[in-house]
């Protein structure tokens, strides 16, 4: 069983904004004493979010943060305090708060990267609603949320069935990568209804997968679930938002 501190390595185009854009993962697993830093590869994504950015300056900079914390000659019998690397990233560029987890997964690392770098990775590789699911429910407990998956009651004592459920969120994930925009969009009504409905009793946060560029559909179904929502944000954000949530 190893014990993995991990934290995510995070863009913003102001030091105001709430927008961001995951960059890379780091890993430090405290058992083994060895870390590990992925880092985005798929850099348009980058540019759509900056388009004032230098490309060439953040790939050096990433593969720079590869080189000074993962294992070579002349750290390999150095301690590496995780807290302390994080500290000096407090402007455009910030890490995550740090999360720990026990595991013997030998796909934590994989996936967790595959969860938070989501578009680095073409469609067949990414992680499945259900998987997904999973791991953000790693993410809620090293963040020490508690949550279930017990359905709320609704005004006419129907069971409404979100994702996850803590003492004052409730959480719908919505999967729209390879459906038919058209059709979801009665979806979205019905959920923003939920949505209403529950207001005084949670506060309802929607996450999305995919972002689609230049689609009215899309903006559509958007507009629609943030009519009555507390939130409505893409995994990225939305990810590092619910495991901020403190019991206010």
């Amino acid at each position: 069983m190893d014990i993995i501190e991990y934290t995510a390595l995070k863009y913003y185009n102001s030091c105001v904004s709430e927008e961001c854009l995951y960059l890379g993962m780091l890993f430090n697993n405290l058992t083994k004493n060895t870390r590990v830093f992925k880092s985005i590869r798929n850099f348009k994504r980058l540019e759509s979010f900056d388009d004032e950015i230098n490309i060439e300056f953040f790939k050096d900079y990433l593969c720079s943060i590869k080189a000074e914390i993962e294992d070579n000659i002349f750290n390999y019998d150095k301690a590496f305090n995780l807290k302390e690397y994080i500290k000096p990233y407090v402007n455009e560029l910030r890490f995550s708060s740090i999360k720990t987890e026990k595991t013997d997964d030998p796909d934590f690392i994989e996936n967790m990267v595959k969860l938070f770098l989501k578009f680095d990775y073409d469609k067949k590789q990414r992680l499945s609603k259900e998987t997904e699911k999973k791991y953000i429910k790693k993410v809620l407990k090293s963040s020490h949320i508690d949550f279930s998956e017990e359905p709320i009651i609704g005004k006419y004592n129907e069971n409404i069935r979100l994702d996850l459920v803590t003492d004052n969120y409730g959480i719908k994930l919505f999967k729209f990568e390879g459906k038919d925009l058209t059709r979801l969009v009665t979806n979205a009504k019905a959920w923003a209804y939920n949505a209403r409905e529950m207001k005084d009793a949670k506060k309802i946060v929607f996450l999305y997968d995919v972002d689609f560029e230049n689609s009215e559909k899309f903006d559509t179904i958007i507009k629609i679930l943030k009519e009555d929502a507390f939130k409505v944000m893409p995994y990225e954000t939305g990810i590092d938002y619910i495991t901020n949530i403190t019991s206010d």
